[in-house]
C-alpha cells in the first residue's frame, strides 16, 4: 500500500486485563467445570485509519504462489503370511539283521542211559539173650467182712384222681354298638367353604346342636370331597363327623382331610343309604381318621366307616367303603380306643321306620315296609398302600354285626315297638335271627349281614 503526505495512521490497541488466578478461586485452578490454567488470551483490536491526499490509488496484481507440501506417499506394507507347514516325518532306516546260522557238523546222538538195578542189601540179625530174675510172691492173707443188707419191700400208693384244668375260652364279640339316629344337620345346604367359614377346623359338639356335616345327593354334595388341609374334630360322645345320605348313582365321596374322634360311640363317615334303583355309592378315605383316647379321657367304640340308617334303602343298591382308592390316594386309619372297628358292616332294619326327621330327639312315627327295600349290599376294602392301625383291645379292622333294631326309647307311644331279636314276618318276608351273633350263613336264600330274608 502506498500513502502520500500527511498520512496519519492511528493505531489503537485495547487489551483487557484479567484478574489473577487466585483472585476469586481461593487458590484453586478450576472454576466450576472450567480449568483456569489454560486461559485464552483476549483478541487484540487494531484500528487503521488513513487519509490519502491526493486520492490516487494504484494497484498491481499480486501473484501469490502458495507452496503446498504434498503428503508423503503411503507405502503399503508387505505382509507375508506363512502358513505353518507340517514337520516332515523322519525317515527311519531299519538295520539289516542277518539271520544267525548255527551249523553243527556231524552231530553225535547221545547214548542210551544205563539201567540202574536194585541194590543188594544183606542184614544178619542174631537172637538177643534176655535174663530176668523174678522171685514169686508169697500167698496173701485177705479177710473180708460182709454184712448182708436189710431189704424192705417198696410200697406204692395209688395217686389221687387228676383233675383236668378248666379253660374258659374268651368270648369274642364283634364291635356291636349304634349311635343315635339323626336327620340332616343345620348345614346340609351349605358348601364346605361356608361351613368352615374361612377356617380349616370344624368342631362337632353334642348331637342336639346338629353341627355335624351333612352331604346330600339332592344337592350333589355326595359327589365331592373333604379337601386336604381341613380337619373335623368330634368332641362329644354319641355323634358323627360327616353324614352321607341319598347319594346318586356312581357318586364318590373322598375324605382327603383329617377326622379326629375324641369321644365314645363316634363315627367318622356315617353312611345313610340311598333309594336309587341299582345305584352304587363309593366312600373313600384318602386322608387320616384317628380315634383317640387318653388316661384323663378314656373312650371306647369308635368307627371309621359306619352304616346307621333308621329307614331302609332300595335293595338293589351297593355301598362301598374303601380305605384308599387303590391308586395314588392312600388312606390311614388309627384307632386307639378299645372295642373299635375301622369298617362296620351292619344291615338295615327291614321295618323301614319313618321318623320325624327334623325332631330333636328324633322319634319313630310309623313303619312302611316293602319287598324292594331293606336288603342293601355292602362292601368293605382296605387297598394296597393304605393302613389300619388298631391300638386298642377287642378291636377289628373289618367286622360285620347284627342289627337288633332301634332301641325302644326312639318310638312314639302310638307306634308298636318291634326289634329283630326274633323271627319276624315283615312285608311278606321272613326275617331270621341268627343265634350267637353269626354274621354270615348260606341257606340257599338271600344272604344278608346279621340276618337272612326269605321271600315267601
Amino acid at each position: 500500500m502506498e500513502t502520500g503526505a500527511n498520512t496519519e495512521i492511528f493505531i489503537k490497541a485495547e487489551e483487557e486485563r484479567l484478574p489473577p488466578l487466585n483472585y476469586s478461586t481461593i487458590g484453586k485452578h478450576t472454576y466450576g467445570l472450567a480449568s483456569l490454567l489454560h486461559v485464552q488470551e483476549p483478541e487484540v483490536e487494531i484500528q487503521i485509519m488513513a487519509n490519502v491526499r491526493p486520492k490516487s490509488v494504484s494497484k498491481e496484481e499480486i501473484a501469490i504462489n502458495p507452496k503446498i507440501d504434498m503428503p508423503r506417499e503411503v507405502v503399503r506394507p508387505n505382509i507375508n503370511l506363512k502358513v505353518t507347514e507340517p514337520i516332515t516325518a523322519p525317515n527311519i532306516t531299519f538295520p539289516n539283521v542277518k539271520p544267525i546260522n548255527i551249523d553243527i557238523k556231524n552231530p553225535v546222538a547221545p547214548g542210551e542211559p544205563k539201567v540202574i538195578g536194585a541194590p543188594n542189601i544183606n542184614i544178619t540179625l542174631g537172637a538177643p539173650e534176655v535174663t530176668l530174675g523174678i522171685t514169686p510172691p508169697s500167698t496173701p492173707n485177705i479177710n473180708i467182712s460182709v454184712t448182708p443188707p436189710v431189704i424192705k419191700p417198696l410200697k406204692i400208693a395209688k395217686p389221687g384222681e387228676v383233675e383236668l384244668p378248666k379253660v374258659t375260652p374268651p368270648t369274642i364279640k364283634p364291635v356291636d354298638f349304634s349311635i343315635d339316629p339323626t336327620g340332616d344337620s343345620n348345614n346340609r345346604r351349605q358348601t364346605l367353604a361356608q361351613i368352615f367359614n374361612r377356617k380349616t377346623v370344624h368342631n362337632v359338639t353334642e348331637l342336639k346342636n346338629k353341627n355335624y356335616i351333612t352331604r346330600h345327593g339332592a344337592e350333589g354334595s355326595t359327589n365331592a370331597e373333604l379337601g386336604n388341609g381341613y380337619t373335623v374334630n368330634v368332641e362329644a360322645n354319641n355323634n358323627r363327623a360327616i353324614v352321607l345320605d341319598e347319594a346318586r348313582d356312581n357318586d364318590m365321596f373322598y375324605n382327603k382331610g383329617t377326622i379326629n374322634l375324641e369321644g365314645s360311640q363316634n363315627v367318622a363317615l356315617d353312611i345313610q343309604g340311598t333309594h336309587v334303583v341299582n345305584g352304587k355309592f363309593t366312600v373313600i378315605n384318602a386322608g387320616t381318621i384317628h380315634g383317640k383316647t387318653s388316661v384323663t379321657k378314656p373312650t371306647i367304640n369308635q368307627v371309621a366307616f359306619g352304616f346307621n340308617n333308621p329307614d331302609a334303602s332300595t335293595s338293589s343298591t351297593l355301598t362301598i367303603m374303601s380305605n384308599g382308592d387303590g391308586g395314588t390316594n392312600n388312606g390311614k386309619i388309627i384307632l386307639d380306643s378299645d372295642k373299635s372297628a375301622a369298617m362296620q358292616l351292619k344291615p338295615e332294619d327291614a321295618h323301614y321306620w319313618v321318623p320325624n326327621w327334623s325332631g330333636d330327639p328324633m322319634r319313630i312315627q310309623t313303619s312302611t315296609p316293602n319287598s324292594s327295600s331293606g336288603k342293601v349290599a355292602m362292601k368293605a376294602e382296605n387297598n394296597v398302600g393304605s393302613t389300619i392301625d388298631l391300638n386298642g383291645k377287642n378291636s377289628f379292622g373289618i367286622t360285620t354285626v347284627f342289627n337288633a333294631g332301634l332301641p325302644k326309647e326312639y318310638f312314639n307311644s302310638s307306634v308298636k315297638y318291634e326289634n329283630l331279636k326274633a323271627q319276624r314276618l315283615i312285608s311278606n318276608r321272613k326275617v331270621y335271627y341268627l343265634e350267637e351273633n353269626l354274621v354270615l350263613q348260606e341257606m340257599n336264600q338271600d344272604v344278608q349281614v346279621g340276618f337272612l330274608i326269605k321271600e315267601l
